[in-house]
C-alpha cells in the first residue's frame, strides 16, 4: 500500500510535489512510477509532479518555480506582496514570478535571482512558502514599482497589523536601496498619528486629493452628534467638508437605515458630504475631481489651482 502522507504536502503547495518530497514521504521511485500510470499525478517538469486536475492559475506558477529553483528558495518582491495579499498588487503582475536564492546556491530556473544580503528576519514562512517579511517587501517593492503602488501596499499593511511604522522607518533608513529610499519618501507623506486607510479605495483618494493638490484630509474623523458619535473618513473639518467611500457590499435593510440616519445627522449639522465608490475612484477619476473641486468651493475654500 503506498504512502498517502504526501498527498497532503502537494495540496499545502498548490497540488505540486517534487520527487525528493515523495522520497521523504517514504514512496518509492516505484510506487511514483505507478500513480503516474494509473493517472493520480502528471509530471510537470523534470523532478516535479502535479495532482490530476490541479488548478494552474496562481498560485500554481509561483509553487512550480520555488519547488524547482531549490529548497532554500523563497519569494519576494511583487510575488511577496501578492503571496501576502497586500493592496494593488494583483497576482499576475506584469513582473511575472520574483523568487531568489541565497548567494553561492543553484537554481534549475534561470530567471531565479541570487540573493542581495538579507537580515535574519527578513524571511518567514508564511502558509508554508517562504517568503520575505511585510516590512522586507515593502521596502523591496520600491525597486521595481511606482510609489503609488508601494503605498497601498503599505496601507495595507499597516491596516493588517502587519508593520509597525517605527520600525519600518529604522528599516528604510538602514538600508540604501532605491527601495529603501522610496519607502522612506512614501513615510513622510503621512500625517502624524493618520490611523490607516481601512480599504484600498480609500488610500486610492488620498492618492487622488494629494495628485490634485490638496492638503492631506483627517482620516476617520469622530464627530459627536445630539448624543451619537460617528465616524466620517475623510474630513477637512475648516470648511465642513467630508469624503465618505462607498464599499461594494450589499446592505441589509438595518444597515441601510443606520446609515441614511448617520448621514442625516451630518448633514443637519451642517457638513457637506460627498461619496464615492471604488469605480468611480479607478474608472471616472475626472468626475471625482470635479466634484471635490466643487465641494471646496461650495464650503468656501480655495482648490488648488
Amino acid at each position: 500500500m503506498i504512502n498517502e502522507y504526501w498527498i497532503q504536502t502537494a495540496e499545502q503547495q498548490c497540488g505540486l510535489i517534487t520527487t525528493n518530497q515523495f522520497l521523504q514521504q517514504g514512496v518509492t521511485r516505484s510506487q511514483i512510477r505507478s500513480l503516474e500510470r494509473i493517472g493520480v499525478i502528471r509530471r510537470a517538469d523534470r523532478g516535479l509532479y502535479s495532482l490530476a486536475g490541479a488548478p494552474a492559475e496562481w498560485p500554481m506558477p509561483l509553487w512550480r518555480v520555488m519547488l524547482l529553483a531549490s529548497p532554500s528558495a523563497l519569494a519576494l518582491r511583487r510575488s511577496a506582496a501578492a503571496w501576502w495579499g497586500m493592496d494593488g498588487m494583483p497576482a499576475d503582475s506584469p513582473g511575472g514570478i520574483e523568487v531568489a536564492v541565497p548567494r553561492g546556491h543553484q537554481s534549475r530556473v534561470a530567471s531565479v535571482k541570487r540573493m542581495y544580503t538579507l537580515e535574519s528576519d527578513d524571511v518567514v514562512v508564511h502558509r508554508n512558502l517562504r517568503v520575505t517579511t511585510p516590512a522586507r517587501t515593502l521596502i523591496d517593492l520600491g525597486d521595481v514599482v511606482a510609489p503609488s503602488v508601494t503605498e497601498r501596499a503599505l496601507e495595507w499593511c499597516l491596516r493588517h497589523q502587519a508593520v509597525q511604522l517605527p520600525d519600518l522607518g529604522r528599516r528604510a533608513k538602514r538600508l540604501r536601496t532605491p527601495g529603501s529610499r522610496q519607502l522612506a519618501a512614501l513615510l513622510t507623506l503621512r500625517s502624524d498619528g493618520a490611523p490607516a486607510t481601512e480599504s484600498d479605495a480609500e488610500t486610492l483618494f488620498v492618492q487622488l486629493a494629494r495628485r490634485e493638490g490638496y492638503p492631506d484630509p483627517q482620516r476617520q474623523r469622530p464627530v459627536l452628534l445630539r448624543g451619537h458619535r460617528y465616524r466620517l473618513d475623510f474630513a477637512w473639518p475648516s470648511l465642513r467638508l467630508a469624503v465618505e467611500i462607498d464599499g461594494g457590499s450589499v446592505h441589509g435593510p438595518g444597515a441601510l437605515a443606520r446609515d441614511l440616519f448617520r448621514q442625516n445627522q451630518v448633514l443637519l449639522d451642517g457638513w457637506l458630504i460627498l461619496r464615492f465608490t471604488w469605480g468611480q475612484l479607478v474608472r471616472e477619476q475626472p468626475a471625482v475631481e470635479a466634484d471635490l473641486r466643487s465641494g471646496w468651493v461650495l464650503r468656501g475654500g480655495i482648490p488648488p489651482a
